[in-house]
């Protein structure tokens, strides 16, 4: 039976596995068979996926929360921007567009008040 005994436990020290470790303030620690603290494991992990489990800290909610805040300040300026320039835009659809460089070879610019005065007064 001494024999029997030690092949059992030879067994049992050739299947046995320690797992610890901290998420956020989550801590866990899981000793035994290594089938056991594998089920205990993904178990873990299905909790913290479908959201059952928290393991997020405080701080890190309130960083995230600070960047959220930031990302929304950022895109409200973004808007305010875009609407700025939309109403530059709009201010400048009265003014004539500036001629193409084809009409500046062929065409005689407009004269102007001060050339017509001068051609009248010749």
């Amino acid at each position: 039976m001494g024999e029997d005994e030690e092949k059992k436990k030879a067994k049992k020290s050739n299947d046995y596995t320690e797992l610890e470790f901290e998420l956020g303030e989550l801590e866990f620690e899981a000793k035994g068979k290594s089938k056991i603290v594998e089920r205990m494991f993904y178990t873990l992990l299905e909790k913290l996926e479908t959201g059952k489990l928290k393991a997020i800290t405080s701080t890190v909610r309130e960083l995230e929360d600070a960047v959220d805040m930031e990302q929304e300040e950022e895109e409200e300026e973004e808007e305010e921007e875009g609407e700025e320039e939309e109403e530059e835009d709009e201010s400048f659809s009265d003014v004539e567009p500036p001629p193409k460089w084809e009409m500046l070879d062929t065409e005689t610019p407009p004269e102007s008040e001060p050339e017509k005065e001068a051609r009248e007064s010749e």
